[in-house]
């Protein structure tokens, strides 16, 4: 162990940095000049292999960790992978000898968050050590928040869960009970009007769970035939717009593929027809449109020929609990839908807009790039994930051109 040399800046928080380097020269450059550094107030630990490094690892707690590229057990990038691995919570800053961006690009792909290059001013690489440690910590902080947050919302909505299940049965009992009731047909009415509530505080509490879902859960991308998942929404779904005499149907779709989150782009797709369905008018009309463009570009398009969504509402209704405009009053719902879907489509990297239908209504674009057909390994996006299945069935091709 070897101490930052130079007094340290008063009341400052002492860093521990693990420093692979090879050369002794360069190390002892590296430390000194550290700790001469008008910033920050380091503890460095010099190691001067790969394998010395990640031993070190298991007997010392450090905020940060600096490591050469040309290793004499680990030459180029390969000291890269290996560190993220062995220390995947430890932010890693990778040190070159040359100018080398491409070099440096590929080792923050790799894992890396920054790199320096030798011989840069002292004071620059201790203050991108200072951020990249803040940084790092601020990250842990927001995941624990958003770990605290999500387990909240997991054990309130099953606590509310509880008693609506409790009710929900007591009404199937004053049911029963009402038919020997000298008002009976009123009795029925009022349970009906107890259950309706129970089932839209149920509804409510699956979106708010969908909601953080959908903001905390990592992704798996898999290469899908959108058509399939369109098809498999619709059928979910057929007995909610027949309810209300309003005719879906698809008139377009295309053979391209495309990398989504089978846990969630079929809410995606589900929560844009359901809002079609709920604001277009009784005996209305709904159109799905799937479509390819020049430009490698897949775009899903849901129509409806209810009263549309005005120009300075159209970026409030993606917000969550916003019901913009005149259209939304009366109308069932509590302003999750379009917030699950926009989260949604941000976790994929997808672009999704409101504009006016030629039906008369709204129409909600989602712009997916495609992949070739052959594409065929699944892609984790937005962090680390374990391998799970998908939650759909597969469906046939055949008769897809309208919906039944």
């Amino acid at each position: 162990m070897v101490e930052p040399f130079g007094p340290p800046p008063s009341g400052a928080e002492e860093r521990h940095v693990l420093l692979i380097e090879d050369s002794m020269v360069h190390a002892r450059l590296f430390m000194e000049a550290l700790g001469l550094a008008p910033v920050g107030r380091f503890h460095v630990h010099h190691a001067k292999s790969l394998k010395e490094g990640l031993s070190a690892l298991d007997d010392h707690p450090f905020d940060i960790i600096v490591s050469d590229l040309g290793l004499p057990d680990a030459s180029g990038l390969a000291a890269v992978p290996a560190i993220v691995e062995a220390a995947p919570h430890i932010p890693l800053v990778v040190m070159t000898g040359n100018a080398e961006l491409e070099t440096n690009l590929q080792a923050i792909e790799q894992g890396a968050v920054d790199y320096v290059r030798k011989g840069s001013d002292i004071t620059d690489v201790a203050r991108i050590l200072l951020q990249t440690i803040e940084r790092h910590r601020l990250g842990e902080r927001l995941e624990r928040r958003t770990e605290d947050v999500r387990a909240f919302t997991y054990g309130l909505t099953h606590d509310l869960k509880s008693p609506l299940i409790s009710i929900d049965w007591s009404t199937h009992e004053l049911r029963s009970l009402a038919e020997d009731h000298p008002d009976r047909d009123k009795v029925l009415a009022v349970v009906d009007r107890i259950r309706h509530a129970v089932h839209t505080a149920d509804d409510f509490i699956k979106e708010i769970l969908l909601f953080a879902r959908a903001d905390t859960d990592l992704v798996l991308l898999r290469p899908v035939d959108p058509d399939e998942v369109i098809r498999h929404v619709l059928d979910d779904e057929e007995a909610r717009w027949r309810q209300r005499d309003v005719h879906v149907k698809v008139v377009s779709l295309t053979g391209a593929t495309v990398l989504v989150d089978l846990n969630m782009f079929p809410h995606l797709v589900a929560n844009l027809v359901q809002n079609a369905v709920k604001f277009a008018p009784e005996g209305g009309t709904v159109e799905i449109h799937l479509s390819g463009a020049a430009d490698g570009q897949v775009r899903l398009e849901v129509h409806d020929d209810g009263p549309g969504v005005d120009p300075r509402d159209r970026e409030r209704i993606f917000r969550l609990f916003e019901r913009a405009g005149a259209a939304a009053e009366g109308s069932e719902g509590h302003g999750v839908g379009l917030s699950i879907v926009r989260r949604i489509a941000e976790r994929h990297g997808f672009d999704i807009t409101v504009g006016k239908s030629p039906l008369g209504g709204a129409c909600f674009a989602v712009t997916m790039p495609a992949i070739p057909a052959d594409h065929g390994t699944a892609t984790r996006h937005h962090g680390r994930s374990r391998d799970r299945e998908g939650v759909w069935r597969p469906v046939s091709r055949e008769g897809m051109g309208s919906s039944t």
